[in-house]
């Protein structure tokens, strides 16, 4: 069995590893980096966003790949451009909303109640502050997701383009982008995330949904360098709860901004491990706990309003937690909270796209 070419069941493991992402990312996010420990970044190099890209890139390659070959170029690049204004203006409405929830919990505008979430310029400069976000010059780190996710989604078109011609051109053109990106990278420094480094992740998940690859997880081989890879970042990731065994000065392999080789190796790992144990894992909790296998399921299955949610969820709890203390027990409960707050962004957004307005009455339906 390959790690495209399983059955149809592992497209709801994928949505519900993706809505258990999207989580992660929330634990990530003030005040809820009190909780890192519950992360993958607290046990080596790479964290929930790699995963939340990698699973992003393997869902949305068969319906995307789909269009350009039933529609026809122009229709895919069409659809490929509405996605990413989609992202783009739902990334304005998260800072805009996020920055009235801290000013409405903590006060006045103030660059002190705007500073957790990287917005204490909106106070100080508001002009020059709108005009940076608008044009993403600047990109604070509290929201750095949604714009490195709309950057790498808009290369789809032409990666899609060269797969056309020959498959393996498309992976081959993402690990060169990757390279350059190491040796002359180009995105300005006020970036957290390079997009030509990360779209490494999002497009090794794509080639994969596509099927432009495979790679076999029955390697005993593969199984077992990968379990080495993983217990050495455990030891040396230098921000890891175990770890920080080896200090060096090359903090380029494990650099976040540029996604650097380390995590990038850790992170295949833990996909190739995650790829053989987590059907598994997903079949014994739905039987287990089906209400919280169905909930991450939902949460995956809006990924986009997730991960637009999360920042003024995060904002909220954390402007909550703030004015109560930042305490352990405060902080876990904002967690609670936000996970809360985003099942219901999740479960709002599929209410929409099925509103009862738009079924045909009961009586109709029966009588057809």
């Amino acid at each position: 069995m390959t790690m495209n070419d399983q059955p149809a069941s592992e497209a709801a493991t994928r949505r519900a590893l993706l809505g258990l992402a999207l989580l992660l990312m929330l634990l990530a996010l003030p005040p809820g980096q009190a909780l890192r420990f519950a992360t993958p970044a607290a046990y080596g190099h790479s964290g929930a966003f790699e995963i939340f890209l990698f699973l992003s890139g393997m869902l949305l390659a068969p319906p995307l790949t789909r269009v350009f070959q039933e529609a026809g170029a122009i229709a895919g690049l069409t659809r490929a451009a509405h996605r990413v204004w989609q992202i783009y203006w739902r990334y304005l409405g998260a800072v805009l909303i996020s920055a009235l929830i801290a000013i409405a919990v903590l006060g006045a505008p103030s660059a002190e109640a705007l500073a957790p979430i990287g917005l204490a310029g909106i106070a100080t400069d508001p002009a020059a502050a709108l005009l940076s976000l608008t044009v993403l010059s600047a990109q604070p780190g509290f929201f750095a997701a949604l714009p490195c996710y709309l950057m790498v989604l808009a290369l789809s078109p032409l990666l899609i383009g060269l797969a056309r011609v020959v498959p393996w051109a498309a992976p081959a053109a993402s690990l060169a982008l990757y390279v350059a990106s190491q040796f002359a990278p180009i995105a300005p420094e006020a970036w957290r995330y390079d997009p030509l480094a990360w779209q490494l992740v999002f497009y090794v998940g794509f080639a994969l949904g596509a099927g432009w690859i495979s790679v076999s997880l029955t390697n005993r081989t593969l199984f077992w360098a990968a379990a080495a890879v993983l217990a050495a970042s455990a030891a040396t990731a230098p921000d890891g709860a175990i770890g920080g065994l080896w200090r060096g000065d090359a903090a380029w392999l494990e650099a976040e901004r540029g996604f650097g080789p380390a995590r990038a190796v850790h992170f295949a790992a833990l996909a190739f491990l995650a790829a053989i144990v987590a059907p598994s894992i997903h079949t014994r909790l739905a039987q287990a706990a089906p209400w919280m296998t169905r909930r991450l399921e939902r949460i995956g299955a809006q990924a986009l309003v997730g991960l637009v949610a999360l920042h003024p969820i995060a904002a909220l709890c954390g402007a909550a937690a703030a004015s109560a203390g930042n305490g352990f027990l405060t902080i876990a409960l904002a967690g609670l909270a936000g996970a809360a707050l985003l099942s219901l962004a999740a479960e709002t957004a599929l209410w929409f796209e099925s509103p009862p307005w738009s079924r045909p009455p009961e009586r109709a339906s029966r009588a057809a």
